[in-house]
This record gives C-alpha cells, sequence and structure tokens, in this order.
C-alpha cells in the first residue's frame, strides 16, 4: 500500500477534484483523514495479483 501525506498546495487540490473523477472498476480512492487520500486495487477475480 502507497500513501502520500503532502502539505503541497497543488496535491491537495487534486485530491479535492477527486469527486469529478471519472469512476473506476478496478481503482477504489477514498480519503480516510483530511490531506490523505487512499488508492486501492480492486480486482477480486484477479486476488488484487
Amino acid at each position: 500500500m502507497l500513501r502520500i501525506y503532502s502539505n503541497h498546495r497543488a496535491l491537495r487540490s487534486i485530491c479535492r477534484s477527486l469527486s469529478s473523477l471519472p469512476k473506476y472498476e478496478t481503482l477504489k480512492l477514498s480519503q480516510p483523514k483530511p490531506h490523505v487520500t487512499l488508492v486501492e486495487l480492486n480486482r477480486p477475480t484477479k486476488l488484487n495479483a
């Protein structure tokens, strides 16, 4: 799992706009905490390999 923590203004702007991105079947995006974006693979048929 990759976690990116940053106070950089551009990254915060991108994270805020995540809700406007298209929906992906294989990526799960969430923001568990302010300024933290979690990207997970969601491929149950491949067992995330």
